[in-house]
């Protein structure tokens, strides 16, 4: 997997991801459907796939939503090729903290190894979580 150039945001529907390494960054704009999240989960299968972990990063500042059915296939489909090894957002807005916690709650029930997403303020602090959580799976590596 190629490491992306900081300005090397590729379209996602109406949002934006970078490939950085091991983590997945996705700038959020508006709502979530179905087909983000079809797109997002193939993604991270990809990424996973080329660096054996993979860690998301959401900034969600423009985060308005997501749609039931995006929600639902994000709940049904996550799979081993799917688990990321920590997840976090930043900046969301009260409405996507709901339905964040909603999610993480439902993956907690349906799936046993389900990883919540993490809720921060600021880029800086998920980073400083997500790395964080790396080298806790570095160190369970060796």
């Amino acid at each position: 997997m190629v490491l992306m150039g900081v300005d090397d945001f590729r379209p996602l529907g109406a949002h934006f991801y970078r490939i950085e390494g091991d983590v997945l960054f996705f700038r959020m704009k508006g709502v979530v459907s179905l087909a983000d999240m079809i797109e997002i989960l193939r993604l991270t299968a990809e990424v996973k796939v080329a660096n054996g972990t993979v860690f998301t990063l959401y900034d969600s500042r423009e985060n308005t939503g997501l749609e039931p059915a995006a929600r639902k296939y994000a709940t049904d489909h996550g799979s081993e090729k799917t688990q990321v090894a920590a997840s976090a957002s930043f900046g969301a807005p009260f409405a996507m903290r709901v339905v964040v916690n909603m999610l993480n709650r439902a993956n907690g029930l349906l799936h046993k190894t389900s990883i919540p997403t993490m809720l921060f303020n600021t880029e800086a602090e998920a980073r400083a979580y997500l790395q964080a959580a790396r080298e806790e799976v570095q160190a369970m590596a060796t």
